[in-house]
């Protein structure tokens, strides 16, 4: 009996083991992050190996952690939006180490489309660029930008934002954008006015309309519709007057614009704008 339980508990023991290892449970800090790489692991595993599923696996998820938390990444309406708007990461990670059969493709009826540049630098310190192609002129635009650090996202050296919007569908919803730029670190009491404009696209009794929020803050909350499926269109535009340094009539002015969608393709009109 003795023998039988030394036994069992080894082969209990082993088994933790082999999970641990294969399902790559050494990552993530939290029990979500850990489940998380099961489901990806136990996705890509059968077809990839071990190796090839791992890199893939954290190449994705660490662009996911940086940028979400597991709050908004548990919602199963916010998760289907990143799907959608970072597809252009997935896409990178899944080329670089593997090739997935069920890639979402882009919708060619659409002007643009989203794609996703890496630049890796010395250090552990890569730039994650997300731009619009034009399938008319064949031009590249960029909209945003963000620095890591060894992991770390430095938003003083990074020019993005963060869209949430929670609530029923059928309902009115509340939405919440947080944008940044490298110029927020300058001090408030060097600029002189700041007008920040939002404007965003609603459907109101079967007509298209514009919504405008004006502001002077890095954070806007605002009521949204369900349109379209979710199809989320939007500009902010910011700009600081800023008082130059040893005058006291002269000022600097600076502009930071980001377009906002949640699709990978998009006839936003406001892209334009960003040249």
């Amino acid at each position: 009996m003795k023998k039988t339980i030394i036994i069992l508990s080894f082969i209990l023991i082993l088994f933790f083991i082999v999970t641990y290892f294969l399902f790559n449970l050494s990552y993530g800090k939290t029990v979500y992050q850990k489940a998380m790489m099961i489901g990806c692991m136990t996705e890509l595993l059968p077809d990839n190996g071990f190796r090839k599923s791992k890199d893939a696996c954290e190449c994705i998820f660490d662009f996911l952690i940086a940028k979400y938390s597991d709050e908004k990444l548990s919602n199963d309406i916010e998760f289907e939006k990143i799907l959608s708007v970072d597809n252009p990461t997935f896409s990178s990670c899944n080329k670089k180490y593997i090739q997935l059969e069920n890639e979402i493709e882009t919708d060619t009826t659409k002007r643009y489309y989203k794609v996703r540049l890496m630049n890796n630098f010395k250090d552990n310190q890569i730039e994650i660029i997300d731009a619009y192609v034009d399938r008319e002129k064949k031009d590249t635009i960029l909209n945003e930008f963000r620095y890591f650090n060894n992991g770390v996202l430095d938003s003083s050296k990074s020019k993005f934002f963060d869209l949430i919007i929670t609530g029923r569908k059928d309902s009115i919803m509340e939405g919440r954008i947080d944008f940044y730029s490298p110029r927020d670190t300058i001090s408030k009491k060097s600029i002189y006015q700041r007008n920040v404009s939002f404007r965003y696209i609603q459907e109101e009794d079967d007509c298209i309309v514009v919504k405008e929020i004006e502001t002077d803050t890095n954070s806007i909350k605002f009521p949204y519709k369900n349109f379209r499926n979710f199809t989320f269109i939007g500009y902010i535009s910011d700009t600081r007057f800023i008082n130059k340094e040893n005058t006291t009539d002269s000022l600097d002015v600076n502009f930071a614009k980001f377009t906002i969608d949640n699709k990978l393709s998009t006839n936003n009109i406001y892209i334009d704008l960003l040249k």
